[in-house]
């Protein structure tokens, strides 16, 4: 028994749906429809379209428009900072090499997800696009494939903890969130220093629970696994650092051994060696909400 539908007019939340434009709205990046789902002629807002078997039964299906406005929410949903709302892997700038090496990664994650079961950790000095591989990815995943994604930045993580502590609140309502979600970015981790055991524990707690539920997390941080491994003469003078910035302290000296050693087990570490792109750009407009004018 085949179905047969009858010519229908096209959904016109998908259609606006086809290039997505997320923008900076109040400091989150945010992607708005500019058509309702009341306004698809195919389902009349209702969310569903009728079709026609041949033996004349009646069946429905989903509107095409239901799935677009599902993965608009969950990058609306995803926490990515407004600053980064333009950030995608195709506009991120492949040099040098390294960058190119580590936007390969992103690309193939993306393109193997769900079959991804390891995550990424992208290792690099402030400046070197970690932020907008992340960003990058969370914007595919949520907007092409649906996917539940939520991107957290570490030093609000631990005070969003901190206050949570303060207000005598279980630090759980936090962290659950975090555990639950398919995909986890942390960005910054190490950033913003731990400064009690209980903090630790915290966030001992959220990696250990996602690598025991085998979630899978991506991370950025300015700290090397490996601090032993001294960058090359010539690598120094290729990247400007100095002597003191190219010791940076061990990641497991910051958020704990136990915590590095969980990480190396669910992710694969790629180094990104180049200079900060901040010292030479200047600051680029973001497309956003119109502002009233202030008289």
């Amino acid at each position: 028994m085949t179905g047969h539908t009858p010519p229908q007019a096209p959904c016109a939340v998908l259609a606006a749906f086809e290039n997505p434009r997320p923008v900076n709205a109040g400091g989150h990046a945010r992607v708005d429809l500019p058509v309702p789902v009341s306004a698809c002629p195919g389902c009349e807002g209702q969310g569903f379209r009728r079709a026609t078997f041949e033996n004349g039964y009646v069946y429905v299906r989903d509107c095409e428009g239901k799935a677009a406005l599902r993965r608009a929410e969950l990058y609306n949903r995803s926490g990515l900072p407004g600053r980064y709302a333009e950030s995608s892997l195709e506009l991120f700038q492949p040099h040098p090499v390294s960058v190119g090496a580590a936007r390969a990664v992103a690309l193939e994650f993306v393109r193997a997800w769900p079959a991804a079961k390891a995550g990424v950790v992208f290792v690099g000095r402030p400046g070197v696009g970690k932020t907008h591989l992340l960003a990058g990815i969370v914007r595919s995943l949520t907007l092409d494939k649906g996917v539940p994604c939520r991107y957290v930045d570490f030093t609000h993580l631990v005070n969003d903890l901190r206050a949570a502590i303060g207000r005598r609140s279980s630090p759980a309502e936090i962290v659950r969130p975090l555990v639950e979600v398919d995909l986890l970015a942390v960005d910054d981790l190490g950033r913003g220093l731990l400064e009690t055991d209980y903090e630790a524990s915290v966030i001992d707690e959220l990696v250990s629970r996602r690598y025991n539920a085998d979630r899978v997390t991506l991370f950025a941080t300015n700290f090397p696994d490996d601090p032993a491994a001294e960058p090359s003469a010539s690598r120094r003078r290729e990247t400007n650092l100095s002597e003191r910035d190219v010791r940076p302290r061990p990641l497991a000296e910051v958020v704990g051994e136990r915590v590095v050693s969980r990480i190396r087990q669910m992710c694969r570490f790629v180094e990104i060696e180049a200079e900060d792109f901040r010292a030479t750009a200047g600051p680029r407009p973001l497309r956003g909400r119109p502002r009233p004018a202030r008289g």
